[in-house]
């Protein structure tokens, strides 16, 4: 209901824009109906029906004889009277349920939609863990039901995999929630994003993130008309730029915060490399290093894992079955310290097992760039040609046991 009125909100906040396009006459009765459908109140319990007729009947007569002097007189007098009052009575006891009749709303929400001109109606859900995770199939069966059957309207939502929950099987044929791959489409942002996945696509992005975010901020006799002057203007040549889009690890809120950092430290001139990478030393141990101690085992086997991959096999990735469930691993990825950049990788020496590729972050081992012992790629695995360093993940692969991270082995020496 909290969703539904948040739309609607929005809805009246963009029509109370753009009067001068969108007939309030029309709109308004409309997103009122909309409002009370979304709002309707129902009591769920007993009802008692009273019905009560009292009725009253009354009647008297008198007879008086009057004789004197001078005139006889006789007067009679009869009267009577009847009242009736009837009482009805409806008595609902029960508890007070909010009732939405998705019919209703899908009416009102397309008659939106014929008065926005030609316009999408878009509903972008970022943030989709904070939602708990009990409650997130009951909420994407609210979506599913009210806004996914309208034509015009696009619904995106921002999740992270194991920290979602869209849907509970309430038989073989029926469920609560939504179907990933029926009743939507799930894309992996950080094929795209990520430096290592898709380096075109990835240099593309933030390149845009930051004309976006810089280019309106500047004095209007220096704004830049184009984003592709953007990047020799700033950065003191393109591997630079490249570096600091690696760094981020496809993270745009890291991106930004390096970004930052690496300004403060060029003052009036051009970013640098060097610039870079200090400033994504800096935010790894000021933010991130500090976020993983809090949690306790967290930054040992942070630490393990960077003795293991990076020290040892001179690597900067490993792998992990899919079907691994590991909270602190879970929370390492939350803490945007290993990142999930490939997923259902196999090999045909492991027949069968499909493994997820996470990637160290780029501040683990920053300070070890070139140096002998700076990480040669991603990891090893057999191809075509013989054993080597992937720098670019794909799915299968002769051999993959050598990128693959045995989690007991961190738990047996911490035993």
């Amino acid at each position: 209901v909290d969703v539904l009125s948040a739309i609607h909100d929005q809805v009246l906040d963009f029509v109370l824009l753009n009067d001068d396009t969108i007939d309030l006459s029309q709109a308004g009765p409309i997103l009122e109906n909309l409002a009370n459908a979304i709002t309707e109140v129902t009591v769920v319990g007993e009802i008692e029906h009273e019905h009560t007729t009292e009725g009253n009947t009354e009647g008297k007569g008198s007879t008086s004889l009057d004789v004197n002097t001078e005139k006889i007189g006789v007067s009679t007098s009869i009267s009577s009277g009847e009242s009736q009052r009837r009482i009805a009575r409806r008595l609902v006891t029960g508890i007070e349920k909010h009732r939405i009749h998705f019919p209703s709303i899908q009416v009102y929400f397309n008659k939106i939609i014929e008065l926005l001109g030609g316009k999408e109606l878009w509903v972008i859900l970022d943030e989709w863990a904070e939602v708990p995770l009990e409650l997130q199939p009951f909420l994407g069966d609210l979506l599913r039901r009210s806004l996914f059957p309208l034509f015009g309207t696009t619904v995106k939502i921002g999740a992270i995999d194991h920290r979602s929950n869209f849907r509970v099987a309430k038989s073989s044929s029926e469920y609560i929630g939504i179907e990933v791959g029926a009743d939507v489409t799930s894309i992996n942002l950080d094929e795209y994003m990520v430096f290592d996945n898709n380096e075109e696509l990835a240099l593309e992005f933030f390149e845009n993130l930051l004309f976006k975010h810089v280019n309106p901020h500047l004095p209007p006799q220096i704004k830049f008309s184009q984003v592709k002057f953007l990047i020799p203007n700033t950065f003191t040549q393109v591997g630079a730029f490249s570096e600091f889009v690696r760094s981020t690890e496809g993270v745009p809120r890291d991106a930004i915060n390096i970004l930052v950092n690496a300004a403060l430290k060029a003052r009036k001139d051009k970013i640098s490399m060097i610039h870079i990478r200090d400033s994504a030393r800096i935010w790894y141990t000021r933010d991130k290093e500090k976020s993983v101690a809090s949690k306790e085992n967290a930054l040992p086997l942070l630490r393990w894992i960077i003795d293991e991959v990076i020290s040892h096999r001179i690597a900067r990735a490993f792998l992990i079955p899919t079907d691994t469930s590991n909270e602190l691993i879970d929370f390492l990825f939350d803490s945007r310290v290993l990142h999930l950049i490939k997923q259902s990788v196999a090999g045909q020496d492991k027949p069968g097992i499909r493994y997820n590729v996470f990637s160290i972050d780029y501040g683990c081992y920053v300070d070890l760039i070139n140096t002998k012992r700076a990480p040669q790629g991603l990891f090893q695995a057999e191809t075509e040609n013989g054993v080597e360093f992937i720098q670019v993940p794909v799915n299968d692969y002769r051999a993959i046991r050598r990128a693959i991270l045995d989690l007991d082995e961190f738990y047996e020496k911490s035993a």
